[in-house]
């Protein structure tokens, strides 16, 4: 296949913006603080000039895109993103559905004993560096020494798709603390739940919590505060 060019992938992606029912080359152009006829020699049917990566930055600023937006080739659409025809299709789809959702698990799994030991070193490194004393790891749990004696830290890192935790035996003892980690921005940032905190959530939710990473809350509740904060210990 051949690769389409950045200056074509980008006149491509401006015309889709400039093509929408509310906006129209005059308005595409009050937008960017260029003149209508300015606008039309990048970014109209006929353009006689390339967009450059100054002018592609700007019009990814003015319409609130991510940067790098126009630079990037559009994902290929699957057969599951279109609806079924019919009842057989959808059966077929369904399939298909859950066997690229086990090749995804699977990787997943396969990838989790590697994932699980780098993210245990960073935790661990991070209680070093914050003069936190390990006694013990056993079985992703941290037991440090603290103001209350011995405080265990479980480590919990949610499955893809399946974001909620659970203790294995419901009446057993749970955690002093809960830390979840989170990748951002190339690094790994943990959340660090309180028992005041994640503890009325697990009573009120049947010893259940589940996170939303996006919003970074625990069955709804702001976790921000706690992130990366051990001072509590």
């Amino acid at each position: 296949m051949v690769q389409m060019d950045i200056r074509t992938l980008r006149w491509k992606k401006t015309r889709e913006i400039v093509e929408r029912p509310d906006m129209g080359i005059t308005r595409f152009a009050d937008v960017l603080g260029r003149t209508q006829q300015q606008a039309n020699q990048f970014a109209g049917p006929n353009p006689v000039k390339g967009i450059g990566p100054k002018i592609a930055r700007l019009i990814e600023e003015k319409f609130d895109l991510e940067s790098g937006y126009l630079d990037r080739m559009p994902e290929k659409k699957s057969i599951l993103d279109q609806p079924a025809q019919s009842a057989g299709e959808s059966i077929l789809k369904a399939g298909m559905a859950a066997e690229a959702y086990s090749l995804a698990q699977k990787a997943w799994l396969s990838a989790k004993s590697e994932m699980d030991m780098m993210v245990r070193t960073a935790l661990r490194d991070l209680l070093f560096e914050m003069g936190i004393n390990i006694q013990n790891e056993d079985n992703g749990s941290f037991f440090v020494s603290s103001g209350q004696g011995v405080t265990e830290l479980k480590l919990f890192t949610p499955l893809p798709g399946f974001s909620a935790w659970r203790p294995k035996d419901a009446l057993g003892k749970l955690p002093d603390f809960l830390i979840v980690p989170q990748a951002e921005t190339g690094q790994v940032k943990f959340y660090v739940m309180p028992e005041e905190s994640f503890l009325p959530l697990l009573q009120n939710h049947r010893f259940s919590i589940s996170f939303n990473m996006v919003e970074k809350t625990a069955n709804g509740s702001n976790i921000k505060p706690y992130l990366d904060d051990f001072s509590a210990l």
